[in-house]
């Protein structure tokens, strides 16, 4: 599923871009990208040596809360502006 999302994401960042510029964005986006995911990895090794596997997915779920919550109060403004 990740990789749909990943591809769609691409795309749609890219799309008014002219070819010298979707080049370079797109290198960055993907290189911000793919830094991050060895971060996390290298974070998540270090969270479970540290704590435990139950401490890593405590953390985790705590990391989506904000997201998500930000996600659900757009949606209401936006239908409230409507």
């Amino acid at each position: 599923g990740w990789n749909l999302g990943f591809v769609a994401g691409s795309a749609l960042l890219t799309e008014g871009l002219s070819g010298d510029e979707r080049a370079r964005v797109q290198g960055a986006t993907d290189a911000l990208i793919w830094s991050s995911a060895a971060g996390a990895a290298l974070g998540s090794g270090v969270v479970v040596a540290a704590a435990s596997y139950t401490a890593l997915g405590l953390l985790g779920a705590a990391l989506i809360a904000l997201p998500l919550v930000t996600m659900f109060r757009g949606r209401r403004e936006l239908r409230r502006a409507t």
